[in-house]
């Protein structure tokens, strides 16, 4: 996104104030071509509250904040099925965006903001931070060298224990808020990931339902990809188990294995005077 001409810095107007966004506020406040302008909330009060912390202006209603001369950029950080109405708003006011994963709850209403966005010319760029992991860099380093061959197999398991304590005041217990539970939250890191380290997919086959979880959204989901270049990758998100965060890349000199646990990334060579 171009700066206008005499204009110093990118005004920003966010919406979405909760634990995530004070995060996204950090990064504007942190950045050299932003500059958090205002911020949004449907109860004054908070809207208020955090004007006051940040030194912004605020509005408890995002048209009015969209459509605002002095906003440039418009940061959505809310439950994603607010999202797709909040994208349209921000489009129909001829802003610029940056929304937190997922862009929308579907396929076809992703591609909608896409195309419009496109159409009006407008910046859309979609949180998907997983990749800038140091130690995902750093396997696709590796992949790239070539340093474990061909790349064959993987298993990307982002999972954790939440699903069993959300209650009916959680967005994510609703399946019509949330649906794919673990699929759509967390597994959109792992899929985003697994198109930057092994490219396109060819074939998806997945298993996405409620197990053990009180929630109406589904708490288990495995998706198998078949990958362009041949390989297959397994991704693997549930909101039923303890806290997991693993990574495994099999090629054919070498596995390359990530515990986010432990912060160890390890690399194992080939077989050794192996007689077949």
């Amino acid at each position: 996104m171009a700066l206008r001409k005499g204009v110093k810095k990118i005004r920003v107007g966010i919406i979405g104030l909760g634990n995530h966004g004070e995060k996204i506020v950090s990064a504007v406040l942190k950045s050299k071509n932003l500059e958090l302008n205002a911020c949004c909330h449907y109860k004054k009060d908070e809207a208020k509250k955090f004007a006051e912390k940040y030194k912004c202006r605020y509005f408890n209603n995002l048209k009015t904040m969209a459509f605002d001369k002095d906003i440039d950029a418009i940061a959505i950080v809310t439950p994603n099925h607010l999202h797709f109405q909040q994208l349209k708003t921000c489009i129909a006011a001829s802003k610029h965006i940056f929304v937190e994963k997922p862009i929308t709850n579907t396929l076809k209403e992703a591609k909608t903001i896409i195309d419009q966005c496109k159409n009006k010319r407008l910046v859309l760029m979609v949180g998907h931070n997983y990749r800038r992991n140091g130690y995902v860099r750093k396997i696709k380093e590796v992949l790239d060298k070539k340093i474990i061959g061909d790349m064959v197999s993987a298993e990307i398991n982002i999972s954790h224990s939440g699903g069993l304590r959300f209650t009916k005041n959680d967005w994510r217990f609703h399946r019509d808020n949330c649906p794919g539970g673990p699929l759509i939250m967390l597994g959109v890191h792992a899929a985003e990931v697994c198109n930057y380290l092994f490219g396109g997919a060819k074939r998806v086959v997945a298993i996405v339902k409620r197990l053990y979880a009180s929630t109406t959204a589904e708490d288990t989901s495995s998706v198998l990809v078949e990958l362009k270049n041949g390989g297959v990758v397994h991704l693997c998100n549930n909101y039923n188990t303890p806290q997991t965060h693993l990574m495994r890349v099999t090629g054919t000199r070498g596995i390359l294995e990530y515990d986010k646990r432990s912060r160890l990334l390890t690399l194992r060579g080939s077989d050794i005077g192996r007689a077949f």
